[in-house]
């Protein structure tokens, strides 16, 4: 029997090409179209597989050819109510097979009527290979694609039943695996990451074994923690290595690890690994770093310190300025740098600053620090100020509006010192965008950075600040006066002032003064003070 008009119907319907045909034939689900007297007019490739009937058997016969026992008589009476009522039905059908099988198949039926002729159209596939692709799907996304893994959504899963248990976890990462994709490429960088996971596997038969992202595992035991942490530990004393098309390259791990026998929750147990594992990375010797008292105080000052830079409402409790009082000769100018300390918390200014400037709150600490000078300038104007700024905030375009703003009595007190290593990677626009809010600038730690010449010539500082290192440090004397002397004699030929810091004694300070040196700054000099000085220092 060939293909009905219904049928022809149906495949005009859904498009015009033989694609279409072809793809409702393979389809990996049953497809079948009853006439209105209840004849099968059409079924694809899947109902002749599934049943056993080949399409010959089962073309003009009634759909009961399927039916068995094993679906109750409401079910049908369900059925027909539903398609006389809605034209529309789903469910479970309990389906025979040709050879006498009983299969549950998930069917949907819709009634369709069109140019005045009625047929119904069957979609049915196999309710245990649904639930089997379901399961593989629930599997799949549960695992690591790339490694086989379990991935993030694997160990969240696992977290709901941690809760209440002790057990350890360790945070792993591969050292400089960067270098290693720059060298051989992502293809083999992949291999690494293959390799290594079987490497874990292997190792850790009994611990859930992820790979969180990246170059970045995690290991978890809920059964014998002890036992593991004291494998864990000799597994980072082993020289670890992979062979790769022929090349073995070490392996050099950072670990960190902790016991959570109910004191921590599973975000902070998280958060502690994680942080172990940079104190390992941070130690350079592949040894693993376990949460102990120690490093608990270390990691929650950490925290505090990442936690009170992202609260900037809490900046004005615990951020003030001191001033360390400027020496130049010949000159009744009363000039200090402001200089940035925190107090009340249980981290210091270095490692504030250290952090901070590489956040985009940078710039608001830049902010913050104006607004405090700026006031000051109202209440003493007698003074001027210089003021330490990320070179990043020179770039920032709020940070550049404000300056912008300045008055030109303002900028005329104000002196914005950039570090030279920190600002060698302006581009040229960057450095007319500088230049254009007309603001006075100063290149501090000059010599410790790229020696940025180049940086000179584009920003024009009126001042280059010796970084103190040369003078304190125990270079021969004759080849640091021999420097001192070429930075005057740059200074004279292109417009800056050469301040010499770390003036501790009288002698240096008096030798300096011979060479032409004629603006210090150093604890001879003057200490940091929160009080702000009445006159100008002299000799």
């Amino acid at each position: 029997m060939n293909l009905p008009a219904i049928t022809a119907e149906i495949q005009g319907q859904l498009a015009a090409s033989t694609e279409v045909v072809d793809a409702v034939d393979c389809a990996p689900y049953g497809v079948l179209v009853v006439t209105e007297s209840y004849e099968i007019s059409y079924v694809n490739r899947y109902v002749e597989r599934s049943t056993g009937y080949c399409r010959s058997q089962i073309i003009g016969q009634n759909p009961r050819l399927f039916r068995s026992s094993k679906t109750r008589n409401k079910t049908f009476r369900n059925l027909y109510a539903n398609l006389h009522l809605n034209g529309h039905w789903s469910g479970y059908l309990y389906n025979r097979t040709q050879d006498g099988r009983i299969i549950k198949e998930l069917s949907f039926i819709d009634k369709i009527v069109s140019a005045g002729k009625t047929y119904y159209l069957v979609i049915r596939a196999n309710y245990h290979w649904l639930h089997h692709d379901n399961n593989q799907l629930k599997l799949a996304a549960l695992k690591d694609g790339l490694t086989g893994l379990w991935n993030r959504n694997g160990l969240n899963r696992l977290q709901q039943t941690l809760s209440g248990q002790t057990y350890a976890m360790a945070f792993i990462d591969i050292n400089q695996f960067k270098l290693f994709n720059d060298k051989y490429g992502h293809q083999w960088g992949d291999k690494l990451l293959q390799r290594f996971s079987k490497l874990l596997q292997s190792s850790f038969i009994q611990e859930y074994v992820f790979r969180l992202s990246g170059d970045e595992f995690m290991l978890i035991n809920n059964r014998e923690p002890q036992r593991f942490l004291t494998r864990l530990a000799s597994y980072c004393m082993q020289a670890l290595t992979v062979t790769i098309n022929q090349i073995t390259e070490s392996i050099n791990i950072s670990v960190g690890s902790v016991l959570n026998q109910g004191q921590l929750s599973f975000e902070d147990t998280l958060r502690y690994a994680d942080m172990c594992m940079y104190l390992s990375k941070k130690n350079s010797d592949g040894c693993l770093v376990q949460l102990h008292d120690e490093q608990k105080q270390q990691i929650d000052n950490t925290f505090a310190l990442y936690n009170f830079i992202e609260d900037t409402r809490l900046w004005p409790q615990h951020l003030s300025l001191v001033f360390q009082q400027q020496y130049r000769l010949k000159q009744q100018t009363i000039c200090v740098e402001a200089l940035l300390r925190v107090t009340g918390l249980a981290f210091d200014h270095v490692s504030f600053l250290a952090e901070i400037g590489h956040r985009s709150q940078s710039y608001l600490l830049d902010l913050w620090v104006l607004e405090q000078v700026l006031t000051l300038l109202v209440q003493h104007e007698a003074l001027e100020f210089a003021i330490n700024v990320f070179p990043s905030s020179l770039c920032q375009p709020n940070f550049l509006a404000h300056l912008h703003q300045l008055t030109p009595k303002q900028r005329a007190r104000i002196v914005f010192e950039i570090t030279e290593q920190q600002a060698s990677c302006y581009t040229f626009a960057q450095c007319q965008a500088i230049l254009a809010t007309d603001i006075r600038l100063s290149i501090d730690d000059f010599g410790k950075g790229y020696t940025n010449f180049d940086l000179i010539l584009r920003l024009q500082p009126e001042e280059v600040k010796l970084d103190a290192s040369f003078i304190l440090s125990d270079y021969q004397p004759q080849l640091v006066e021999g420097l001192i002397n070429a930075l005057l004699t740059l200074g004279n030929s292109i417009g800056f002032v050469l301040t010499v810091e770390g003036i501790e004694t009288s002698a240096m300070l008096d030798r300096l003064l011979q060479l032409g040196v004629c603006k210090f700054q150093g604890y001879l000099l003057a200490m940091p003070s929160n009080k702000l000085p009445r006159f100008a220092i002299t000799r």
